[in-house]
């Protein structure tokens, strides 16, 4: 099944990164080779070679894909390449802001501790200042009534001096109270810049912190169209991936088809051709072994008459032989058995069957009404077409033998040669 919309890694969540990225460690490989041997070990995909494709179509197969593979895996490795960097850049950048903002806290605490320090101390020194004035005043009641008792019931010149030096020391108390006065002027005068200070501190702090969280969600948002942009990007590749592979399975596929095909033609016609050998064979067999049959009756019948010549030969050499019709005849069967032995058609065998005997048989039934001298030509005659009837009989046999072999190995090779070219021609 096609995928229909394609995939990234915004919706995975940290912690099945950080189990990604560990299990890759473990593994030696990077998060990219671990995921796609993961998606691989998962998948099952058909052997090339179980479809019968050569083994060159399956080699360039092997290279288009892995071409294919290793340019996925290099755009997916620079794509969470630059994700994991802009993750940390974030991570930094929201580190900083943290610290700024912590240390603009911290300031701002100290700020506002110091001016509530001031001013419980200013409130303290108008307090204790506002204590001394009316004790003061309460002092200056006392001591004008007691002035006026005194100046009711005392001496007066006594009284003058009393109040003289009262009268200095009270304007040395004046003074006091009037030199008190401007330094704690002098004083409040400094905490209120101070304090107003600290309040254009603080007011500057906080445009600083809204132009700096500006700025970052600025950069966020910047960052964000950056992974949009960068998703869509893969998106498109992997479309274009997917395409590329469907067209390429495809047409993989029809080649597998007629492969397929192909094959099963060649399976039917070897089916065939192997039934036809067998036969053929089998045809050829029988033809052997008819051959080798009558091949061994021809040998068992020519070994026959060579002994019975052998023992006829024997006989000639040992004794002339007497003439008589039986001797005769018995040699004229002889010949006709070996004539008929001989049904092969060789000019050899004709030549023994057309040889001498006849005329030395002839010459035989009329000896007996011939003279002594024609007898003994006659026997001589006889001996010699024997003997040479002997040596064109086993002249013929040998050439029967021969001829045989050669029709046996023409069979044999007319059997054999269809089978010859039709194992070329396949």
């Amino acid at each position: 099944m096609k995928q229909i919309l394609p995939w990234n890694v915004a919706g995975i969540p940290p912690q099945a990164r950080e189990l990604a990225r560990s299990a890759a460690a473990r593994e030696g490989l990077s998060v990219g080779d671990w995921l796609t041997k993961r998606i691989y070990a998962e998948i099952p995909h058909d052997s090339p070679d179980a479809h019968g494709e050569p083994a060159h179509s399956a080699y360039r197969e092997r290279n288009y894909r892995a071409d294919l593979e290793d340019s996925a895996r290099r755009d997916r490795d620079a794509l969470i390449h630059r994700l994991a960097r802009s993750e940390v850049e974030t991570e930094s950048a929201f580190r900083r802001i943290d610290d700024t903002l912590r240390a603009l806290a911290r300031r701002l605490e100290k700020t506002e501790r110091a001016q509530n320090e001031s001013k419980i101390s200013v409130h303290t020194a108008t307090t204790e200042f506002n204590s001394v004035i009316r004790e003061q005043a309460n002092n200056f009641t006392s001591l004008a009534r007691r002035l006026n008792i005194v100046e009711r019931t005392a001496d007066t010149g006594a009284l003058r001096n009393a109040v003289r030096g009262l009268h200095q020391g009270v304007s040395r108390l004046a003074e006091h109270v009037a030199k008190t006065t401007n330094e704690s002027s002098t004083r409040i005068d400094a905490f209120a810049r101070t304090v107003e200070t600290v309040s254009q501190t603080a007011q500057t702090a906080r445009n600083e912190s809204a132009q700096l969280a500006k700025d970052v969600g600025g950069r966020l948002n910047a960052l964000t169209e950056n992974l949009a942009r960068s998703e869509k990007m893969l998106g498109g590749i992997e479309g274009r991936v997917e395409n590329a592979m469907g067209s390429h399975t495809a047409s993989v596929e029809v080649k597998f088809a007629a492969i397929a095909e192909r094959l099963d033609r060649v399976e039917q016609s070897r089916n065939e051709e192997k039934s036809h050998f067998e036969s053929a064979i089998k045809i050829l067999k029988d033809r052997l072994e008819t051959a080798d049959k009558q091949s061994r009756e021809a040998l068992s019948d020519y070994r026959l008459t060579l002994e019975k010549m052998g023992r006829r030969v024997e006989g000639m050499d040992g004794a002339a032989p007497e003439l008589s019709p039986q001797n005769v005849a018995s040699d004229i069967d002889v010949f006709r058995e070996l004539s008929r032995s001989e049904n092969v058609g060789t000019e050899s065998a004709e030549a023994a069957r057309a040889a001498p005997p006849p005329a030395a048989a002839t010459g035989r039934r009329n000896a007996p009404t011939g003279l002594s001298g024609a007898r003994a030509t006659a026997t001589r005659d006889a001996e010699d077409g024997e003997r040479t009837a002997l040596r064109r009989a086993l002249f013929a046999i040998a050439a029967t033998m021969l001829l045989l072999a050669g029709v046996g190995y023409l069979i044999f090779a007319s059997g054999i040669a269809p089978f010859d070219n039709a194992f070329a021609s396949g």
